[in-house]
């Protein structure tokens, strides 16, 4: 579905309508809104109890690690954090832990969907765990991969999430930019 020439009614005037094209920032919210409920099948995933918490608890663990790197934190984005949302609600809905959505979307795909600005390069750590966020953020530390995503130097916003799965799992996301 293409939302670059999305128009809104200014006025009737009789029987006939005259357009204006939105604001392009317009069209990549819809955008966004369309990729998130396309991966949303009914009551298949839901926000944990305490999920603010919870990724509260996440965004505060990984910047532990990135001062211990000598690193400066990172600051949540909720466009970063919406993109997050998508592939972990994505995963819990499917019971499966990938990187490429159910629509075949990738990071890339998933981030131009939900911010408004242009990034240089983006990371993304996933996880499957019932664990406290402390102890996914170790999981990934020892994970060479999942390391260099959370210590990525020119990284400066994040955006995490969880969801549960209708079998009670709770799928992980950590997402984060550098910006152009």
């Amino acid at each position: 579905m293409n939302f670059s020439a999305w128009a809104v009614p200014s006025r009737f005037a009789g029987s006939a309508a005259r357009f204006r094209v939105a604001p392009a920032w317009v069209a990549v919210w819809l955008g966004f809104v369309a990729l998130l409920l396309a991966t949303q099948e009914a009551g298949a995933c839901t926000r944990p109890v305490r999920a603010e918490a919870l990724t509260h608890q996440l965004v505060l663990a990984i910047n532990a690690e990135r001062r211990r790197a000598g690193l400066r934190p990172l600051a949540k984005h909720p466009g970063v954090e919406a993109a997050a949302w998508v592939i972990a609600c994505d995963n819990a809905t499917h019971d499966q832990l990938s990187h490429i959505g159910s629509d075949g979307s990738n990071l890339y795909d998933r981030l131009r969907a939900s911010l408004r600005r242009p990034f240089r390069t983006a990371n993304e750590n996933l996880a499957q765990a019932n664990a406290h966020p402390r102890l996914i953020v170790r999981l990934w530390m020892a994970s060479p991969e999942h390391r260099a995503n959370m210590l990525a130097p020119t990284t400066r916003s994040i955006g995490t999430a969880v969801a549960q799965s209708a079998s009670g799992r709770l799928y992980w996301a950590m997402v984060s930019v550098a910006w152009r």
